[in-house]
């Protein structure tokens, strides 16, 4: 079985602790905005999430960040 080993350190950005029915469109916004700023400087963005708006997050972020 192959493992995957992480060379990078990870940095946690955005809020902790917003439970996902109270999302609002502006913390989509604010999300898709650390993404683009942050682009350049990461390999990958791990986005933890309740269930209750994660197709509707995933349906804008795509959109925001294309």
């Amino acid at each position: 079985m192959n493992s995957i080993k992480l060379e990078k350190n990870i940095s946690p950005l955005g809020e902790n602790g917003l439970e996902s029915s109270n999302l609002q469109i502006e913390h989509i916004q604010k999300l898709g905005n650390i993404i683009i700023n942050n682009y350049e400087n990461y390999d990958a963005f791990l986005i933890t999430h309740g269930t209750d708006t994660m197709a509707f997050t995933a349906s804008i972020l795509v959109l925001a960040v294309i």
